[in-house]
């Protein structure tokens, strides 16, 4: 089959009960029991494949994390993306979270690089003038392509987009040397790089 799912495998029956509704429904459609099988493999993602994750879901985000080098998180205006990172970072104190935060939301410890000693999750020093904080993060993405810092070190770099011309893709799609970063972006940038969409949790339907 075309679809993924192995004719072998299924071994095992479900039944669920409906109305007589949907009996005529699934009849004067025609759905058929590989129609269910597509639906089961992708509930919770959207028509492209991609998984949603609520914004308050900081744990499955956690998860998510450990299994993947890198990550894009994405979602549009409002959607709760830094809320969710803020509940990550909050909560999550097996990881140093190293922020590349260019609009100053998160109430983290300022430093000016870094090190393989950091104890506690921290921002990167920025400076206020947007040409400026691209042509800093060219410098400090030139300093991690230099080294090899510890596993549980994460580097967030916000809004994203800003800095694709100044070597973002390098450095994402080579972290497995250097850093796992975790891209947060209104839309997905990379198709090599997993990513999952974020859904406001009063939104959220799976």
């Amino acid at each position: 089959m075309g679809n993924g799912i192995n004719k072998g495998n299924l071994d095992k029956m479900y039944s669920i009960p409906v109305t007589l509704n949907m009996l005529k429904e699934i009849k004067s459609q025609g759905i058929k029991p590989e129609h269910i099988r597509q639906f089961i493999k992708n509930y919770g993602k959207d028509a492209g494949g991609m998984p949603k994750i609520r914004s308050d879901d900081w744990r499955r985000l956690r998860d998510i994390l450990i299994q993947n080098p890198a990550l894009q998180l994405i979602g549009q205006i409002n959607s709760g993306k830094s809320h969710l990172v803020k509940k990550l970072i909050e909560n999550d104190k097996s990881r140093v979270y190293i922020m590349l935060d260019s609009h100053g939301e998160y109430d983290l410890p300022v430093v000016h690089q870094i090190t393989h000693d950091l104890k506690e999750s921290v921002k990167l020093s920025l400076p206020k003038e947007p040409v400026g904080i691209v042509a800093m993060f060219g410098m400090y993405k030139d300093l991690i392509l230099r080294d090899r810092f510890p596993a549980h070190y994460v580097l967030v770099v916000e809004e994203a987009m800003k800095y694709e011309k100044k070597g973002l893709k390098v450095l994402v799609a080579e972290c497995r040397k250097f850093i796992k970063p975790l891209i947060v972006n209104q839309s997905r940038l990379y198709d090599f790089c997993p990513a999952i969409q974020t859904v406001p949790y009063h939104q959220f339907k799976y």
